[in-house]
């Protein structure tokens, strides 16, 4: 993929300029009127320079470190052998271009058409004094992470015992460039799945299997494809290996029916284990290699017996008093590898269709996340300091937290400072509401399926989107309590987690009003044309529903679809892939499967019956949209398109194969392409 420069170029005063915030702003009250449940995206209405502060990762101070700008890939013709990266285009200055407004205010006025007795909806409303909040932790600066020729011959050396000698002849990067892809980890992926406590964490000691996935993403978000396979193939083979040696063999024959009265040595390296399975998972899941992601699939059982095994070590409420400073690091390492399990189970299922694999009824018992400043503590002496005022754990369950969040309600009592949230913690909520909903949307759909049984099922049904919807607002506006109208106070630390939960929410929405149709969840697992051809053509033909809520989904979901065009699509289309979750390319891709095929339909159905057939709803969200697609009609791939579903899939695909990490996003883009045409093909004025 070759760069052009002059599609892109920013100087570094105007990065500064973005980053500009206010850190104080007063909270808003968080208890809503449902008749006013407003669940717009925070991008609609702020400036585009503000904007930008979510697409990049902080870059002052030493402008030697990488930037989204430097290192372009050139491993597909270089040696691995002591690669140092030395390749650099550096950019020059010119401002953002302007972008078109567009606003979805007039769409979602109106509040969902479910009919719900008032006496139903009262007892939604009514909560109990105490409501989650987002507390904003002091800044702090990432400890620098060295990648030494030391820590190189200690990887090399502890790779030499792990593995055959057939297989340890592997030519490692130089340290120069791992210190790089090191760098990169922490800055693009760190940033969002923080599960390392660096502070304390020494490379030097590290086991190979984990340094190696760690430089693998870090080389990915680098754009050095070839490196970060070959890094990711060796840690694999190693962990593969260290994992097999300590499984026993099946004792088959053995009397099972009493256990045994000493429980089995628990496996002390299970943690950093896990902690690469998960980083290898990531890798491969989302990594466009239809086998590595179906391999890194089959094994989501061994996630469970992780998640089964360490989990009992923190739950809330287990006493910890006499831990050290170092115990406690430990316990709160297992919690964030846990929080990064159930993360890891929701993207699975947004992008695959794969059930989550956890359950907030049964795994929710984990403690939520400590105080930030303690994780935040760099020496033993300021984390004993904090946590004479903090306390060295927290009594509230996820489980109590989500309950919360959706319900209103908490089984227990907890002091007041326990619904004080940092961005990691809403993180980690947002997560677990999104899991919830989707057991809720399986156990739902034969309540519509029935509804015309009865009216209980009816009602019942009502009474499900009502939870579902008012949840999901105390959810955003506990994302967005920071805004006023004048400015907006994410800082750079918390922006990257907030910024990533509105996208799972939009997913969430449309997830909770749209039910269990879509596309194959195995589309993009296809390993032929034929059998992605055939999965678009029977996506097409799947009847759509039409109604209010299915048009308020559509609206949120295209909310998302809005943000490139406010910040600026070429600087996205070249940017947001190196420094943005892949929550929000996932979240994406389901958004666009849902409003291309919205679209589709209504603009075939009103053009069997000449327009006669369009709710007011529905005609201002295809107003909407038309709007933003004018500004795209002189590409040339539109030409001759007189589809707006098509136009629509195409200028989305752009997002997902020009700048990219992931390798799935590239496949997004060609599917959704192939989908174009089909649209058009399909269209009735075509």
């Amino acid at each position: 993929m070759e760069l052009n420069m002059t599609d892109f170029t920013m100087s570094m005063q105007d990065l500064d300029k973005m980053r500009t915030f206010p850190t104080s702003v007063p909270l808003p009250d968080l208890d809503g009127d449902l008749e006013f449940l407003d669940f717009f995206d925070p991008f609609l209405g702020i400036e585009p320079k503000q904007m930008g502060n979510f697409a990049f990762p902080p870059m002052s101070g030493n402008l030697e470190g990488w930037s989204p700008l430097e290192h372009f890939s050139t491993s597909s013709h270089s040696s691995m052998q002591d690669y140092g990266f030395q390749h650099t285009i550096r950019p020059t200055s010119t401002e953002l271009r302007p972008c078109s407004e567009v606003d979805l205010d007039t769409i979602n006025a109106q509040p969902p058409n479910i009919d719900v007795p008032p006496e139903m909806l009262q007892s939604t409303i009514s909560e109990a004094a105490s409501t989650p909040r987002l507390v904003h932790p002091v800044p702090t600066k990432a400890p620098t992470v060295l990648f030494s020729e030391q820590v190189r011959s200690n990887l090399l050396k502890d790779l030499s015992k792990r593995l055959p000698s057939d297989q340890a002849n592997f030519r490692l990067p130089s340290a120069v460039a791992l210190q790089k892809c090191v760098r990169t980890y922490v800055e693009a992926f760190h940033v969002h799945i923080p599960i390392f406590h660096l502070h304390t964490f020494d490379l030097e000691s590290a086991p190979s299997p984990l340094l190696l996935a760690i430089c693998a993403i870090g080389a990915l978000y680098r754009l050095e494809r070839k490196i970060a396979a070959s890094l990711y193939s060796k840690a694999d083979q190693a962990l593969s290996l260290a994992t097999r040696e300590t499984r026993k063999q099946p004792r088959l024959l053995e009397n099972w029916s009493q256990p045994p009265l000493q429980a089995p040595k628990a496996d002390e390296q299970l943690l950093w284990k896990s902690q690469t399975r998960f980083l290898l998972a990531m890798f491969a899941t989302f990594s466009g290699d239809p086998e590595a992601t179906s391999n890194a699939i089959a094994h989501l059982c061994d996630f469970t017996i992780d998640f089964r095994q360490l989990a009992p070590g923190v739950k809330a409420g287990k006493a910890v008093e006499n831990m050290s400073w170092e115990e406690w690091i430990n316990r709160e390492s297992v919690k964030r590898l846990l929080y990064g399990h159930i993360l890891y189970g929701n993207l699975v299922t947004m992008t695959y269709g794969i059930p989550p694999g956890y359950s907030v009824v049964s795994d929710g018992y984990i403690e939520m996340p400590c105080d930030q400043s303690l994780w935040d503590a760099s020496t033993a002496e300021q984390w004993s300091d904090l946590v004479t005022v903090k306390g060295k754990c927290s009594p509230l369950s996820l489980r109590d937290a989500v309950s919360r969040i959706m319900y209103g309600n908490c089984a227990k009592t907890v002091p007041e400072e326990c619904w004080s949230w940092s961005p990691f913690a809403v993180n980690v909520v947002i997560n677990a509401v999104s899991i919830q909903l989707w057991h809720i949307a399986q156990g739902s759909y034969f309540f519509s399926e029935l509804s015309g049984v009865g009216k209980p099922q009816e009602a019942q049904r009502s009474q499900t989107l009502v939870q579902a919807e008012a949840a999901l607002s105390k959810c955003r506006a506990l994302i967005t309590q920071a805004r006023t109208d004048a400015d907006y106070a994410w800082t750079e630390a918390e922006g990257p987690l907030l910024f990533n939960c509105l996208a799972l929410l939009r997913v969430s929405y449309c997830r909770a009003f749209t039910g269990t149709g879509g596309a194959d969840p195995t589309l993009l697992l296809k390993e032929s044309h034929e059998e992605v051809m055939a999965s678009i053509e029977d996506f097409i033909a799947m009847p759509q529903e039409r109604s209010e809520l299915i048009t308020r989904a559509v609206s949120r979901a295209f909310e998302g679809m809005l943000i490139p065009n406010k910040m600026g699509t070429s600087l996205l289309k070249k940017t947001a892939a190196l420094t943005w979750a892949v929550e929000h390319a996932l979240a994406g891709w389901d958004s666009a499967l849902l409003v291309t095929k919205w679209v589709h339909v209504i603009e075939i159905e009103t053009a069997q019956s000449n327009g006669a057939f369009i709710s007011e709803l529905e005609d201002q969200t295809m107003r909407t949209i038309k709007s933003l697609l004018a500004d795209f009609d002189d590409d040339s791939s539109d030409q001759g398109s007189v589809s707006v579903a098509a136009k629509l899939a195409r200028y989305w695909a752009g997002f997902y194969d020009d700048t990219w990490v992931w390798g799935v996003t590239p496949r997004m883009g060609w599917v959704l392409r192939e989908l174009a045409n089909c649209y058009e093909s399909n269209s009735p004025v075509s």
